[in-house]
C-alpha cells in the first residue's frame, strides 16, 4: 500500500495524469490484492485433484446454490465459485456433465466448502490491513463513518462495510472484466508451471505445505492423535507432493519432547544430528551438510523451519542464511534447561508464534532480524 501510495504520488507530480486518476488506479491495485488473496485461500488443498474434476464439482455445486435461502452468503459463495470456474472452467463446454457416484467428489465439494470460510476470514484480514494504512496515509480519513466494521455482526457484513470504506466495487463486478478473468488465469498457470520461474532455487515448490491461513486442513481424512499437534503444513501420507521414499518422516507432532526424540532415533538410528521440517515432517541429517536448505528449496520455496532435536532448539532459514530460534519444548517452569532432567512439552504460545510467522510469510523477515541482534552466526549452507 505504501509503494502504491508513493508511485501515485510521483506519477501525480510527473503531470501525467490527475489525481483522481491515481487514486482510481490504486484501488484498483488494492481490488487486485484481494482477488489474488481469496484465489490463494481457496486453492488450498485442491492441488491433489485433476482440474476436470474439481470443473464437475464446480458445476454440481453452482446448480445447488440456486435454492439457496441466504442471499447473502449465497452470493459471497456465488463469487467464489466465479473465480475458481476462471481457473477450472473447460473453455468450450456449456452443458452440465452428469455426475456420477465418484468418491472424489465429496471430498472436492468439502474442500472446497471450507475454503469458503476460510477466503472470507482472509478477505476481512487484507481489507483490515488496508484500512489502517490508508488511516495512516490520510489521518481522520474514517472519522464521520457511521457504522464502524468492528460493529458489524458477520464477517460478510464487515468485509461489505470495509469495502464501501474504501470505495472498492463488490467481488462480483470486479470478475466480470476480461482482463481480470485473463490475470487470474496467468497466476494459476504462473504458480504451477514447473519451470516459470528462475528465481527460485528449485522449481519443486511444495504446494501442500505452502502458508495460506493458519489452521485450515488440507483435504485429508487422516486424523490426529490427541497426543500430537499438526504440523505447521498441514501434510499427510495422501499429500499430492511427491516426497523421496529414502526418506524418513512423521505426518504430526508428538507434544512430548521424549515421546519425540524416540520416535526420530528409530527411524534413523544412524543419525546423531537430526532436524524435523516443522512444515512437511522430513527427517533430515543436521550434520553440517546443507541438507535442510537443500529440502527448504523444494518444500518453502527457500524458507524453511526446523526442530534441531539433540539440541532441542529451532532453526529457521531463508535461501542460504539460517539463525536459531527458542525450543517449542519447555518445562513446567516454561523453560528449556541445558541439561535437561525434567519432561518438556510443546510450549502452545511458541507454537503459535511459528504458526503467525509462517502463515504471514514471516520468515524472512525474523531470519534477519535474529542474524542481527545474536553472536552465533551460522555458516551459510551448513544446516
Amino acid at each position: 500500500g505504501a509503494l502504491i501510495a508513493v508511485t501515485g504520488c510521483a506519477r501525480m507530480d510527473e503531470g501525467n495524469c490527475s489525481t483522481d486518476e491515481v487514486v482510481d488506479d490504486c484501488r484498483k491495485f488494492i481490488s487486485l490484492g484481494l482477488v489474488a488473496r481469496i484465489v490463494q485461500v481457496l486453492l488450498t488443498g485442491l492441488m491433489s485433484w485433476k482440474e476436470e474434476q474439481i470443473d464437475v464439482v464446480l458445476r454440481s455445486m453452482r446448480q445447488e446454490m440456486i435454492d439457496d435461502t441466504k442471499q447473502e452468503e449465497c452470493s459471497w459463495r456465488q463469487s467464489c465459485l466465479d473465480l475458481l470456474r476462471i481457473i477450472f472452467g473447460r473453455e468450450g463446454e456449456t452443458a452440465f456433465p452428469e455426475i456420477t457416484a465418484n468418491s472424489d467428489a465429496n471430498p472436492i465439494e468439502s474442500q472446497i466448502s471450507k475454503g469458503f470460510d476460510a477466503a472470507k476470514e482472509a478477505a476481512v484480514s487484507f481489507l483490515l490491513d488496508v484500512a489502517v494504512i490508508v488511516q495512516i496515509l490520510i489521518p481522520n480519513i474514517f472519522s464521520d463513518t457511521a457504522v464502524h466494521p468492528d460493529n458489524c455482526s458477520s464477517d460478510l457484513e464487515k468485509m461489505k462495510r470495509l469495502m464501501e470504506l474504501i470505495r472498492m466495487e463488490s467481488i462480483h463486478d470486479m470478475i466480470q472484466s476480461n482482463l481480470v478473468q485473463q490475470v487470474i488465469k496467468s497466476w494459476y498457470v504462473e504458480a504451477t508451471e514447473k519451470h516459470s520461474s528462475q528465481l527460485l532455487p528449485s522449481p519443486a515448490i511444495n504446494y501442500e505445505t505452502w502458508p495460506v491461513v493458519r489452521g485450515q486442513r488440507s483435504n485429508t481424512n487422516d486424523e490426529i492423535p490427541p497426543h500430537c499437534s499438526p504440523l505447521l503444513g498441514y501434510p499427510t501420507s495422501t499429500s499430492p507432493v511427491a516426497f523421496d521414499p529414502a526418506s524418513c518422516r512423521i505426518t504430526c507432532l508428538p507434544k512430548s519432547y521424549t515421546d519425540l526424540y524416540a520416535q526420530l532415533s528409530a527411524l534413523c538410528p544412524d543419525n546423531d544430528q537430526i532436524a524435523l521440517c516443522l512444515i512437511c515432517g522430513s527427517v533430515l541429517n543436521a550434520g553440517g551438510k546443507g541438507e535442510c536448505t537443500k529440502h527448504a528449496s523444494k518444500c518453502g520455496g527457500g524458507a524453511g523451519v526446523f526442530f534441531l532435536v539433540q539440541e532441542c532448539v529451532g532453526l529457521i532459514m531463508h535461501g542460504t542464511k539460517a539463525a536459531y530460534v527458542p525450543s517449542i519444548f519447555v518445562d513446567s517452569h516454561g523453560e528449556t534447561p541445558q541439561y535437561r532432567g525434567r519432561p518438556l512439552n510443546l510450549d502452545p504460545r511458541r507454537w503459535n508464534l511459528l504458526q503467525d510467522m509462517w502463515c504471514s510469510h514471516s520468515v524472512r523477515e525474523k531470519v534477519i532480524s535474529e542474524r542481527s541482534t545474536t553472536r552465533q552466526v551460522i555458516i551459510p549452507n551448513y544446516y
